[in-house]
Parts: C-alpha cells; structure tokens; sequence
C-alpha cells in the first residue's frame, strides 16, 4: 500500500518532519522555527482525537506502539492555528 505522507505547511518558513512513515512504535517529528510551542495532535480517520502532546524540543520522539494498524490524520497546532497537517500510516511491518 502507498501512502501519501505530505506534509502541508500554512505558513511560510516552517519546517516539519515526521517519519518514519509508515510507523512502527515511535514517530519522530523535527521542526524549526516555531515561536510558540507547538502541539501535535493525532486523529482517527473519524476526527476523534487519539492524543494530544507538546512538543517541547526541535526533536521529538511519540510513542504509537499501543495505536492498532492504520491510517491516522495527524496535525500541528501553534497558538491555536494547524500550521501542519497529514496522514501517518501504523504498521507493525
């Protein structure tokens, strides 16, 4: 299966990385240039929010090991805004 993974980014000048993609336990999500601390929240594919975590340093590590296989939606919030948004693919392959 392929999945599209782009990452969306609102406004100009920031930078998010998250991968691997597909995940198997821990995604990794870089970013720069954030005047607030971001947010990262991941949604099932109905809207319902699974989890919500700070993002307190450039380099984060999300634990999604006990997440079933699947496709997430996931988004970056600052300041109350999503200035990033995509899909994360759960796979214990």
């Amino acid at each position: 299966m392929v999945l599209p993974t782009n990452v969306e980014n609102v406004e100009i000048g920031e930078s998010v990385i998250l991968f691997p993609n597909p995940v198997r336990d821990v995604l990794q999500i870089q970013f720069t240039l954030f005047k607030n601390s971001p947010v990262f929240r991941l949604m099932d594919l109905q809207g319902r929010l699974l989890m919500e975590k700070a993002l307190e340093s450039t380099d984060n590590f999300i634990d999604l090991s006990a997440l079933a296989d699947g496709i997430y939606l996931y988004q970056i919030m600052e300041a109350g805004q999503v200035v990033s948004r995509g899909k994360i693919l759960k796979s214990a392959q």
